[in-house]
């Protein structure tokens, strides 16, 4: 099944939230309505982007996403986790100050030519 985000956010929030019977309805809500106000703030859905994966095992994952806008990119972060034989979300993030991201990235601390050598 494909998630339609493009038509509905709080449409494809149900269905990734559904997949784990510990989340209840009450703890989604509110992400579900900031998530539906900020993208009305931000324009018109237009693509995303797979920008990272991880795992610890083979049993707990983690993706990132940019997910485009008109007017600004968001950060969707899912964590997935497979106790038997079917993946459940174990938690959903989003980020819309991307901006500050990047410029902490590039900060001179992070990059790898101003850090300490070993002598």
């Amino acid at each position: 099944m494909e998630i339609d985000y493009d038509n509905s956010p709080q449409d494809a929030l149900d269905f990734i939230f559904s997949s784990n019977k510990w989340i209840e309805e009450t703890q989604t809500q509110e992400v579900k309505n900031k998530l539906t106000e900020l993208t009305k703030l931000i324009g018109s859905y237009q693509e995303n982007e797979a920008i990272a994966n991880k795992s610890v095992g083979q049993n707990y994952l983690l993706y990132t996403f940019l997910v485009k806008h008109d007017r600004q990119p968001i950060r969707f972060m899912f964590i997935y986790y497979k106790p038997k034989d079917k993946w459940q979300l174990q938690k959903f993030q989003y980020y819309d100050n991307l901006e500050n991201e990047l410029i902490e990235a590039s900060s001179a601390y992070r990059l790898t030519e101003n850090l300490p050598c070993d002598q």
